[in-house]
């Protein structure tokens, strides 16, 4: 033990002594009978003593040193004194009262906890309305959102402003739908970058947030969307510490110490054990309880001006956070632990720039699909309804919702993304996003109606790199299961197969991005027989569109819908009551549709044996997009 490490204690131990009254002066009530009663604990428990007056000034304390009053066996190995040689330890336990001027005694004054904060103040920096969902009149994600995200790169064209490429604009459409569950996340974000800095309420209608208002504010509207959305966005959705509870701790507390010079800022997610609920609040400060307990305090945009704690466990590594004003809410308590995963920290700076989508063409790593949002040509399947998704890979493995209600992951590289939304959360159960790697090619959807309680309609979507293909208005009866089976190969085509058991069918979508134009493709059946097969596929290098009924036993009717925008502008095509009979598979070449008004050439193979039997000129109906869409 070196007389160094020991001298530097001394000064640690001086101060404490003196906090704790400990001197040799007559009127600190401390002397002789006091050291000998700590002389005699420490001869109790093996220990050699180290004498009180050792501690008075560093001097005293050198020379105790050189008077070997201080036992090798009183220290660590990192020259810290041990509990049971330190009298002023003992003194402590003895006295947990101090006596004023007069020599009367006082109870003593328990420290204030230590609070590190960013300087975040809620009735200030907080907005002054709640989190919202859809109500009527909100607005969420534009066009012009869009393009401030993801760059020109998605717009199909520039001719008139922009006008987005089909997955580009199916990627807005169901992030606006998750938003009917609530704004939470955009709104810690916001709220955090308004305080930092790097935004100003002053832009949006005042110079506070609190005082901002909401109704009939659509630009604050959008702009609470636009950061709503980069939960799902790359890299703005990537940088997040999950680690363990006391992770995250130690994190915020050394940004909050630098104020708002903080290099990251942060917006914190909690989940239900099972992933459902999840909500984005903002932390602002750390408050050490002592003994290991430290309250987290946050602002909870569904309380607002408020301050909120959530409550962290060093000892057990766990958390807990009431989400609800009323206690006896029992699913109003979020909790979990270091191997739970369901406390987070995602930081906001990553997003700030320019972000990745994934209807763009990417070069990320093969097999992997990180973070929603990321374009590493993987496809992301999202569901709108109250149904449970299990997709199978052509190799069986499997992830989502069993039908016994678990989960179950058994694709390596692939994802389950739960978005953080809600304004009801302990009353939300919203299908995550499931992000597939880029080797998953060829899979199942099942579509499971096991916890449905009563008819619903539900819709499927997939998004990869230069495409999309939706399912919707699939009607699904309690216990009900239907299965989408799908096959993408980039560059070359898109297929899908879908059995329904009602005679109207759902709507299927195809989209698609190339370097000349930008297509979209809807194929309803009118009329088909319950049960029949609907077979619907893009092979891209011929440009042909093919709906095949292979698997219908009777004569069906179907309606169609082409989308092409290119550098001119958009034209549409649509035609009706199309005839096929079972096994027949239709050819639309899209490739050789001249634009707006004229017609569309069909090809006919009758009992698909690879020979067209007909070609079919179809004039233009003259419908619209957007009455195609409503109907």
């Amino acid at each position: 033990m070196t007389a160094k490490i020991k001298t530097l204690m001394a000064l640690v131990l001086i101060a404490v002594a003196a906090a704790c009254g400990g001197s040799d002066d007559a009127d600190s009530g401390v002397g002789e009978p006091f050291v000998e009663d700590i002389k005699n604990l420490d001869d109790e428990r093996g220990l050699p003593p180290i004498p009180l007056e050792c501690f008075d000034s560093q001097e005293s304390f050198e020379q105790c040193d050189d008077d070997g009053l201080l036992p090798d066996e009183c220290f660590d190995d990192e020259g810290f004194i041990l509990p049971e040689c330190d009298p002023t330890k003992e003194q402590g336990a003895e006295s947990s009262e101090l006596a004023d001027d007069d020599g009367d005694i006082e109870p003593a004054v328990e420290p204030e906890p230590e609070v590190i904060s960013s300087g975040f103040d809620p009735s200030v920096d907080a907005f002054g309305f709640e989190n919202y969902g859809g109500e009527p009149g909100t607005v969420n994600l534009t066009t012009v959102e869009m393009q401030r995200m993801y760059g020109d790169e998605v717009c199909a064209n520039l001719a008139d402003g922009c006008t987005l490429s089909p997955p580009a604009r199916q990627w807005m459409e169901q992030m606006n739908k998750a938003m009917a569950g609530g704004h939470c996340e955009g709104m810690a974000v916001l709220s955090s970058l308004f305080y930092y800095g790097e935004s100003s309420p002053s832009a949006f209608g005042a110079d506070a947030t609190a005082d901002l208002e909401f109704p009939g504010n659509d630009a604050l509207q959008r702009e609470i969307a636009y950061w709503f959305a980069t939960q799902a966005t790359y890299p703005g959705g990537a940088a997040k510490v999950n680690e363990s509870p006391s992770a995250i701790v130690d994190t915020l507390i050394e940004n909050f110490g630098r104020g708002t010079n903080a290099e990251e800022f942060w917006a914190m997610g909690i989940y239900q054990p099972d992933f459902s609920g999840g909500h984005a609040i903002t932390p602002f400060a750390v408050e050490d309880r002592s003994d290991g307990i430290v309250d987290v305090l946050v602002y909870d945009n569904n309380f607002p001006s408020e301050t909120r704690v959530l409550t962290v466990d060093r000892n057990s590594d766990s958390w807990q956070y009431q989400a609800s004003i009323n206690p006896d809410e029992p699913s109003s308590l979020y909790k979990g632990d270091a191997s739970t995963k369901t406390l987070e920290i995602v930081a906001i700076t990553p997003r700030l720039g320019v972000q990745e989508g994934p209807f763009e063409e990417g070069d990320g790593p093969v097999g992997y699909a990180p973070v929603v949002g990321r374009n590493t040509d993987s496809v992301e399947v999202w569901l709108d309804g109250d149904a449970n998704l299990l997709i199978t890979a052509l190799d069986g493995r499997r992830i989502g919702w069993l039908e016994d209600g678990s989960f179950i992951n058994e694709v390596k590289g692939a994802t389950s993304t739960n978005l953080r939304f809600s304004v009801d959360v302990w009353g939300i159960e919203q299908e995550p996003v499931y992000v597939l790697p880029s080797d998953v090619r060829q899979f199942t959807v099942t579509i499971d109606g096991s916890q449905l309680t009563e008819t619903g309609v539900s819709e499927v979507t997939m998004i990869g790199a230069g495409f999309n293909m939706v399912v919707a208005d699939l009607v699904l009866d309690p216990g009900q299961q239907d299965t989408i089976y799908v096959d993408v190969e980039s560059d070359e085509y898109l297929a899908l197969n879908y059995e329904s058991d009602y005679s109207d069918s759902p709507d299927i979508w195809f989209g698609l991005a190339t370097d000349d134009a930008d297509y979209e493709f809807i194929v309803r059946g009118s009329d088909i027989e319950p049960g029949g097969s609907f077979n619907v596929a893009l092979d891209f290098p011929s440009g042909d569109f093919v709906l095949n009924t292979t698997g219908q036993t009777e004569f069906g009717l179907y309606d169609l819908l082409v989308v092409r925008i290119d550098d001119q502008g958009e034209y549409v095509f649509s035609t009706e009551d199309i005839e096929l009979l079972p096994d027949d598979t239709m050819f639309v070449n899209f490739f050789e549709w001249e634009g707006d008004g004229s017609p569309m050439f069909l090809d006919f193979d009758f009992e698909t044996n690879g020979t067209i039997d007909a070609t079919l000129v179809l004039e233009d109906g003259g419908g619209e997009y957007v009455d195609f869409y409503d109907e």
